[in-house]
């Protein structure tokens, strides 16, 4: 007879902390957005498994070439995305894992499975960026554009454990007519830079607290706060098409202990 068992997602992880020969992987799928919420597996799968848990949300792919595997983590092929583009995650892994010998903790990243062209693969999500923020219709001189919010899966500044000490920040795109480009600093002239905007890790906390469209202009109101107070300051980023998307982060303009 087949017994189930009910068990909390911590003992899955003290299960999936078991390190799994590279030939003995199974997958279990869980219906689950809810990371503290019980889930049923079977007994014999938990040990030497790869969780994924369902996560439908939007985000982008990133240009760049992608190593597409197998439940097993078998590398089966490889393509590139040579513009940004918009696609469905579907399912992620429970856990970051490392998908190379050499990979230091800040490299774990979550496998994604991902809708894209009606396929479904499962790729790394590091080049993925999830879309946490959607500022929408932002009226301009002579267009309507979104500013996007988004993040990767590779290890954040904090774990269940504390502190990483691995990097944390949120990327910003901005979107006219589903064509997607990136904001880069005004002095940098390479336009494939992806340029970080928000920081979060465990010297500064930045937070957006309104966007309005002036003229040619995108003004993000930016809450800062760090160990030793909190501010706030302007990020103006500049619209003139999709033929440069430059911004300029103004000095903090109030800080309080």
């Amino acid at each position: 007879m087949n017994l189930k068992i009910y068990v909390s997602l911590m003992l899955i992880l003290i299960g999936c902390n078991q390190k799994p020969s590279e030939n003995d992987l199974n997958v279990v799928n869980v219906d689950s957005t809810i990371l503290n919420e019980e889930v049923v597996v079977k007994a014999n799968e938990v040990k030497d498994s790869i969780l994924f848990i369902s996560y439908e949300r939007d985000a982008v792919l990133i240009p760049a070439a992608f190593v597409q595997y197998n439940d097993h983590l078998d590398s089966i092929g490889m393509f590139s995305v040579g513009h940004i583009m918009k696609v469905k995650i579907l399912e992620k892994t429970y856990e970051k894992l490392p998908l190379d010998p050499d990979d230091t903790y800040c490299d774990y990243v979550n496998l994604l499975k991902l809708m894209v062209n009606k396929d479904t693969l499962l790729l790394s999500g590091e080049n993925v960026w999830e879309i946490t923020d959607f500022y929408n219709r932002l009226l301009m001189k002579t267009d309507t554009v979104n500013i996007i919010i988004a993040e990767n899966f590779l290890m954040k500044p904090g774990d269940s454990d504390g502190l990483t000490g691995c990097a944390g920040f949120k990327y910003m795109l901005i979107e006219n007519d589903n064509v997607y480009s990136y904001i880069m600093p005004r002095n940098n002239n390479d336009d494939l830079a992806k340029t970080t905007l928000l920081y979060d890790n465990d010297g500064i906390n930045q937070t957006i607290k309104d966007v309005r469209g002036q003229g040619d202009t995108v003004v993000l109101k930016v809450h800062e706060v760090y160990q030793e107070g909190s501010g706030s300051r302007d990020i103006n980023v500049f619209w003139n098409g999709l033929k440069r998307v430059s911004f300029q982060s103004n000095e903090v303009s109030t800080y309080h202990e």
